[in-house]
């Protein structure tokens, strides 16, 4: 994934702890993560996204995260992020079909994963997938 989005324009920095193998479709997942790093780059300011995967054996997950450094969701309308056709923005018509986070949330829910959406401090979003570990 990291290869697949370098340019001159966009950074993503991977960061990574100990390897690990997870319980996951492959095309599935790469699907939820093109989508993510999409979304994040269309509302990145910097175009510095930050992709990062956690294992935790105790819980026998791994944690896969997409962070940018947009202007953040409002906690008010996090669920609604990823409705069919929800744009945060309505006034920009021809950014996305706010059809990527459902298709995001769709897929998790199929394959009983987890997402999360959190706020990144000091601004951004963070969305967060929980798999389990193989």
């Amino acid at each position: 994934m990291v290869d697949l989005y370098a340019t001159d324009k966009v950074k993503i920095i991977l960061h990574r702890a100990s390897p690990c193998s997870v319980i996951a479709a492959g095309i599935p997942l790469q699907r939820i993560l093109t989508n993510l790093i999409d979304n994040a780059i269309r509302h990145s300011q910097a175009k510095t996204i930050k992709l990062s995967y956690v294992c935790n054996p105790t819980l026998h997950k791994a944690r896969i995260s997409v962070t940018d450094n947009g202007i953040g969701i409002d906690e008010a309308i996090r669920e609604s992020v990823f409705l069919p056709f929800f744009k945060k923005d309505t006034s920009r018509t021809g950014e996305g079909s706010g059809l990527g986070l459902s298709i995001v949330q769709q897929l998790v829910n199929v394959y009983g994963w987890k997402i999360e959406l959190l706020p990144h401090t000091p601004t951004g979003s963070e969305f967060v997938i929980t798999v389990p570990l193989a």
